[in-house]
C-alpha cells in the first residue's frame, strides 16, 4: 500500500464506463466540467476555448491594431516628410535658381535634404528610415530608432505565439 497519494488528475479514459452509466434527472443539472451526459455521449465542457474566446483572441487584436497604428504612424510621417522636402527644394530652386546644389555656396541643411531625394524627386524608404533614425536630420533619431527596434522584436515574438497558442 503507497504511503503518498496521488492528487493528479485520472484519465477520463480510464473512467469511460464509469461516467456513460451515470445517469442524471432532467431537473437536476451535471456537475460543473461535465455538460451532458447519456448512455452514448459525455459531452465536457472546454475552459480553454473560453480563456482562448476571452483572453488571446482579444489580445491577439489589440496587438494587431498597435501594430496597424505603428505602420500607419511611419507611412504617414514619410509621406509628410516627402512633402515637406519636395517643397523645400522647389522653394530653394525658385529662390536661387536651378543650379544651386551644384554650387559651392549651397548650405549643408539644404543639401542634406536635397541628398535625401532620388533622381524622380521622391523620398525612398531607405533614405527616409536613415533620415528617421539618424541624428543628422532629427534630434530624435536614436529615440525613434529604439523604438521601432523594440515595436518590431515585441511583434516578432508575441504575433507566432499568439497565433500558435490560439
Amino acid at each position: 500500500m503507497p504511503l503518498i497519494k496521488h492528487h493528479y488528475p485520472i484519465p477520463l479514459v480510464n473512467k469511460l464506463k464509469a461516467l456513460l452509466s451515470f445517469q442524471l434527472t432532467k431537473e437536476a443539472p451535471p456537475p460543473t466540467p461535465i455538460v451532458y451526459v447519456d448512455k452514448h455521449l459525455c459531452k465536457l465542457s472546454n475552459n480553454s476555448m473560453k480563456a482562448r474566446n476571452m483572453g488571446l483572441i482579444p489580445l491577439l487584436l489589440m496587438i494587431l491594431f498597435t501594430v496597424y497604428l505603428n505602420v500607419d504612424d511611419l507611412c504617414g510621417s514619410w509621406q509628410a516628410r516627402e512633402e515637406t522636402i519636395q517643397r523645400r527644394v522647389d522653394s530653394d530652386i525658385q529662390k536661387h535658381g536651378e543650379n544651386y546644389f551644384l554650387s559651392p555656396e549651397v548650405r549643408p541643411i539644404d543639401k542634406q535634404s536635397y541628398d535625401l531625394l532620388d533622381e524622380e524627386g521622391e523620398l525612398t524608404l531607405k533614405s527616409y528610415l536613415y533620415a528617421r533614425h539618424s541624428n543628422k536630420h532629427t534630434a530624435y533619431g536614436s529615440y525613434f530608432y529604439k523604438k521601432d527596434i523594440s515595436f518590431l522584436v515585441f511583434y516578432v515574438i508575441t504575433i507566432p505565439l499568439l497565433l500558435f497558442f490560439i
